[in-house]
């Protein structure tokens, strides 16, 4: 299943925006996204908002608010550069016959222009990662550190070579040097590396307490909804919607939540699927509902043995995982069925609603009665869908997390200093005394050396630096 795309993330943000700047729930829902190769559109639709004639303001505020907003979540975008520059067009009535939409380009971040193709056919296309990465080194790197150790060295390399017997002597007492030189970055790099090894596990295992806590949290919400599922007091000939809830039981093992919730309109076979498998004559949103309490508690669930584990079950969920349920963030239908009144104000008595209350209880400790009702369930799904799902999805994926970028690149560093500064040269010493190959190995470990030093006020930089998003 697909994880919340970028886009998804920024519509949520603008969204959330319009409800707090409206102060009012009828302006979710109004945000559309488009994703094309070189725009990025969204739509707000203002009818009936209040807002028809102050896009101006409106717009103002917006920019004002995303510019804000994305400097301080792009680390949680998965691709923060593709939103740097969005358009948003303002859906208004039309006047007269005419169109009276206005659409606003907003620049939420100023990229490098090589970051964008400009050849023919793709002008304005953003490059892939790779491209970026090895773009951002050749600029940030080569150019400004290999290129000025280059100049330096090489007419120092290419005299030392042709007068290599003639100046033997300086040369060795320069190996000496650089051998001391490199032993020393060496072992600082070493140092560095094994001491932010130690620290991000650190961070890690300080995660590791609220991990457990939402886990602990999502596993007696799949419990819940294991016992909506086989609420059958409530779920009886007697209920309007008895015959949708049958019919989604019987498609659930065939498409997903999200398959028949978000068609594949691209893909022939996958959409055929979807049209056989959806039927007028059903409740769409209950069927979307089962499919979703499927997602959490379906046959995989009840293998594991979770629906039946003791308090706490202390299941601590992977990444993998969460990525599977996040699709709720954007879409839950628990909330739209309670919402839209599908559900009764109360539920009936019995065995499964008395379930229900205690996972909810395990869930919210301050919730008090024993009576499950429409509002209860309603507030515990969008609890999950705004704040619970989404924090552990965050942190899953923290812990989860490699070695950051710049750790593999000085470990590539500390490896090429090594190789070049003893391994090679100690290695042609032994069968080439007199070659000038463990010249050059000598004058690579001086490059690198020289750009580890001029690196190094930007490391520390970054070192002292906090993330306002993970750090605070």
């Amino acid at each position: 299943m697909a994880k919340i795309t970028d886009n998804e993330i920024m519509r949520d943000a603008i969204e959330l925006f319009l409800v707090n700047y409206a102060g009012t729930i009828d302006m979710a829902g109004t945000v559309k996204y488009s994703l094309k190769k070189t725009v990025n559109y969204f739509s707000i639709n203002l009818e009936g908002s209040g807002f028809v004639d102050k896009v101006d303001e409106l717009n103002k505020q917006l920019t004002q608010y995303l510019i804000t907003w994305m400097q301080k979540n792009h680390d949680g975008l998965s691709n923060y550069m593709s939103l740097s520059h969005i358009v948003i067009e303002y859906l208004r009535p039309n006047k007269d016959g005419m169109t009276q939409n206005l659409a606003k380009s907003i620049a939420l971040l100023h990229l490098p222009p090589y970051y964008f193709q400009n050849n023919a056919g793709h002008e304005g296309e953003m490059r892939s990662a790779i491209a970026i990465w090895a773009l951002d080194f050749w600029n940030n790197v080569m150019l400004r550190n290999a290129v000025l150790i280059t100049l330096v060295y090489l007419p120092l390399l290419l005299l030392a070579v042709i007068k290599f017997n003639t100046y033997a002597p300086a040369i060795q007492k320069a190996f000496d040097y650089t051998n001391v030189a490199s032993s020393i970055i060496g072992s600082l790099s070493l140092a560095y590396l094994t001491t932010k090894a130690v620290n991000i596990r650190q961070e890690k295992l300080a995660r590791i307490a609220e991990i457990k806590t939402l886990s602990n949290k999502l596993t007696y919400f799949r419990k819940l909804c294991y016992n909506f599922q086989h609420f059958y007091e409530y779920w009886n000939k007697d209920n309007p919607y008895k015959s949708s809830f049958d019919y989604a039981n019987g498609i659930k093992t065939r498409i997903s939540s999200e398959e028949f919730f978000y068609p594949n309109y691209s893909d022939r076979e996958e959409y055929a699927k979807y049209r056989a498998l959806s039927n007028e004559n059903f409740s769409g949103p209950i069927i979307n509902m089962v499919l979703q309490l499927h997602m959490f508690a379906g046959e995989e669930f009840s293998r594991s043995g979770l629906a039946y584990t003791a308090y706490p079950a202390d299941y601590i969920y992977s990444f993998s995982e969460i990525d599977e349920y996040i699709t709720m963030h954007d879409a839950n239908h628990i909330w739209y069925c309670c919402d839209e009144k599908y559900f009764p104000e109360q539920f009936p008595p019995g065995y499964y609603p008395n379930e229900i209350m205690k996972e909810i209880k395990h869930i919210d400790k301050n919730v008090e009665g024993d009576t499950l009702t429409r509002d209860l369930l309603s507030t515990v799904s969008l609890n999950f869908q705004y704040d619970i799902i989404p924090r552990l999805y965050r942190l899953t994926r923290l812990n989860e997390a490699g070695l950051p970028r710049h750790m593999q690149y000085f470990l590539l560093l500390f490896i090429l200093i090594l190789t070049f500064g003893i391994v090679l040269p100690a290695t042609l010493y032994i069968f080439l005394p007199t070659s000038s190959y463990a010249l050059l190995c000598e004058f690579i470990v001086l490059g690198l050396i020289t750009h580890v030093l001029v690196s190094l006020p930007i490391l520390l930089q970054n070192e002292s630096t906090l993330d306002r998003k993970n750090d605070y």
